[in-house]
């Protein structure tokens, strides 16, 4: 029998890890002395990124299927991490320095409108609820997806979704540190979102409790790893698409509706969801025979 391939993609995951992390470390030291927790920052990086170019030698006793296991649980606690730490290195980078006036205008200059603020006159707090419970929901999708793989042992999938997922929050890292912006509920509205019922106000105050990095406007990475995640969940298993379009399609409207992001930050991420789309498909494509990427993406379909 031939041997299968899906480990090959694991590597491709390793190396996602290797360049975001050593790129990370790079920005620290860029950023100066004047960054908070400096060098703790620089010695995780390097670590995290000294792991994963070793991982193929310290879990070779290991199965595959064991290792693939870790390298998802390793995505679902070191890419927040990541994202905190950005928290960090931009402010000190940048000097303070953000563009969420930029973004405003450019969203008025396409509608005529705030487009947030045109929004309110659909505001309900019913709407406000339904509204922040689908933009929480992000922080379970990927989860909705890898379970199953997982338990069916459908280990090419799961690969597949670990790899998109990194690459999806990695590039969205990039948008960033390259253009600084605050979302409009912290930049305009001294974050106050719109009226609800009780529950949204909780939940959306437990995110910011816990959010390090404010810097995280564009691009809308709620939007682009959501669509990255619609995409493979069509190709690899439709069930599951047909229970996500819906929540993504409500977790998209609430990105504007709640405040969290300008409108050209969802564009943003729907361009950039395109691109991730054609890397992990390239990368697939070359690590994968035909043979085996045929029944795997274009049969379920």
């Amino acid at each position: 029998m031939k041997e299968p391939t899906w480990p090959r993609l694991m590597r491709a995951i390793d190396w996602a890890f290797l360049l975001a992390w050593s790129a990370a470390a790079g920005l620290a030291i860029a950023a100066g002395p004047s960054m908070q927790h400096r060098d703790m920052i620089i010695a995780g990086d390097l670590a995290v990124a000294l792991s994963f170019a070793t991982m193929p030698w310290w879990t070779n006793p290991w199965s595959p299927r064991t290792t693939l296991g870790l390298r998802t649980i390793l995505c679902m606690v070191l890419i927040p991490f990541m994202y905190s730490q950005l928290g960090y290195s931009i402010p000190a980078l940048w000097h303070g320095r953000s563009f969420e006036a930029e973004l405003k205008m450019a969203d008025q200059w396409l509608f005529g409108v705030e487009p947030s603020d045109w929004l309110m006159q659909y505001a309900h707090p019913l709407l406000t609820e339904i509204l922040q419970m689908a933009y929480s929901s992000f922080y379970f999708l990927a989860l909705g997806l890898g379970i199953p793989f997982w338990l069916a042992k459908r280990n090419r999938e799961l690969a597949i979704t670990a790899l998109a997922v990194s690459v999806g929050f990695y590039l969205s890292y990039i948008g960033y540190v390259v253009y600084p912006a605050r979302s409009p509920i912290i930049a305009y509205h001294a974050g106050i979102f719109p009226p609800g019922m009780g529950l949204s106000s909780h939940v959306a105050l437990g995110i910011q409790a816990v959010q390090i990095n404010m810097y995280d406007a564009f691009p809308s990475g709620h939007t682009e790893v959501s669509l990255v995640i619609l995409v493979y969940a069509r190709r690899l298993h439709p069930p599951a698409f047909r229970v996500l379009l819906p929540i993504v399609s409500l977790l998209i409207l609430a990105t504007v509706y709640l405040r969290y992001h300008y409108v050209v930050d969802v564009l943003a991420g729907f361009v950039l969801a395109f691109i991730v789309v054609r890397v992990v498909d390239a990368i697939i494509a070359r690590l994968s025979p035909e043979e085996e990427s045929v029944p795997a993406i274009t049969a379920l379909q």
